[in-house]
């Protein structure tokens, strides 16, 4: 079951964009769905999820780079609101045609091992 609501961030320039400088910031709309989704996480706190981060078009080199930067955000977005959840970021750049977003997904217990002994994820390193 996939969890889609509305947690976009502020533009970033692809050619320029530097993940270790450039922050992404959340719309207004997308942090109080944050605040949405760590209440429920808080109401079952050995659940286990997983961010997965998309970029828009265009097509640019740097779009596993930015998608991964934002699930990240995400999750720490999530643990800054005391979420105690299990929780694995990945960035998979750009897929579809649905545009930039981030989609969480409840995991299963062999997934929750897993994701445990890995820090981050992130296709095509």
């Amino acid at each position: 079951k996939v969890l889609r609501l509305d947690v976009s961030f502020e533009g970033v320039d692809l050619n320029n964009f530097d993940p270790d400088k450039d922050v992404s910031e959340f719309k207004d709309v997308a942090s109080q769905n944050l605040d949405r989704i760590a209440q429920v996480l808080d109401e079952s706190p050995d659940t286990c999820i997983r961010i997965f981060g998309y970029s828009g078009p265009p097509s640019h080199p740097n779009c596993v780079k930015l998608s991964h930067v934002r699930a990240q955000r995400v999750r720490e977005a999530l643990h800054s609101r005391g979420t105690r959840s299990t929780i694995a970021a990945m960035g998979l750049g750009l897929v579809d045609g649905l545009g930039p977003r981030c989609e969480l997904a409840v995991c299963s217990m062999e997934e929750i091992v897993k994701i445990r002994g890995e820090a981050d994820l992130m296709r095509d390193q």
